[in-house]
């Protein structure tokens, strides 16, 4: 069975006639009736009953003919969804990212210009995002300080330095302009665990400087380092691109270290293309 067997069956069951199933879809009768006999025959399944000029659907018939109405309804929607989706009117953006806060300003305008999109953020990290990009399980992923790959085009997002930040009623939020690392040096700092990045970044500025910080509470997210700050636990380092504004967290920026990270945007080549891509992009540059 073809699609063209198909359409001549569902033709002639609708309209109840050969020759007005031929007038609908634009071909000779003759090879309506070639294409009913043909679907017939290769499956030995009699469609309509025949009594001179008139037909009417068998049971077999009767039922095929709801089949071909569901199949047809669902090749019209996808005509209708991709039309749209090359118009951006509907379809899915899936974001491999690990972090929300530099995403979030971007994310925000998309959906300002193609409210119709469906955004899906998938967590991603250093280990899996190549293998999420060439699974096609997403269409861009984000990541910080990421290895050129191949077949992979990698763009350059956003940049991000350390950055200090205090609870509002903490004597150090009375400090105007940036503070340099021996001004915490009494300070309990809150940091991210050993091996991220933020924790690298801390100890490589650390080691430059020849700091060693007076008290240390290590936190295993971001969302924990905020947490403790709020609670006023100590002074707490994060990257710049995720410390949220919030009326109780006051930042303090670092003149130095001036340690920056890059966060790269990344997709396959062979989608380039693509015109929900390309949008993206499009905000972007």
């Amino acid at each position: 069975m073809n699609l063209t067997q198909l359409k001549a069956f569902h033709a002639v069951a609708k309209s109840g006639s050969f020759t007005r199933a031929a007038e609908r879809l634009c071909i000779s009768q003759p090879a309506v009736t070639a294409s009913i006999s043909a679907l017939e025959e290769r499956h030995g399944v009699p469609l309509f009953h025949r009594r001179g000029r008139k037909i009417s659907l068998t049971h077999a018939g009767d039922h095929l003919l709801g089949i071909a109405e569901r199949l047809f309804a669902l090749e019209e929607e996808a005509a209708d969804y991709l039309e749209g989706a090359q118009d951006l009117k509907t379809g899915k953006l899936r974001l491999a990212i690990g972090s929300p806060y530099g995403i979030a300003p971007l994310l925000k305008r998309f959906r300002k210009r193609y409210p119709g999109i469906e955004i899906q953020l998938l967590p991603g990290n250093f280990q899996n995002v190549e293998e999420m990009l060439l699974a096609e399980q997403a269409d861009l992923a984000i990541q910080t300080e990421a290895p050129e790959m191949d077949g992979i085009t990698r763009l350059p997002f956003q940049q991000h330095q350390l950055i200090a930040f205090c609870h509002r009623d903490d004597p150090m939020a009375a400090q105007n302009g940036p503070i340099n690392l021996w001004q915490l040096e009494q300070a309990t700092l809150i940091l991210r665990e050993k091996g991220s990045v933020t924790r690298r970044l801390f100890e490589e500025a650390t080691k430059q400087h020849d700091f060693t910080p007076h008290s240390v509470i290590e936190a295993g997210s971001r969302e924990t380092v905020e947490e403790l700050v709020r609670q006023r636990l100590g002074i707490g380092i994060v990257l710049s691109g995720e410390l949220p504004e919030d009326d109780i967290l006051h930042p303090l920026p670092l003149v130095e270290p001036k340690q920056e990270i890059t966060d790269y945007l990344l997709y396959l080549d062979r989608r380039h293309a693509l015109s929900l891509l390309r949008a993206f992009l499009d905000l972007v540059q």
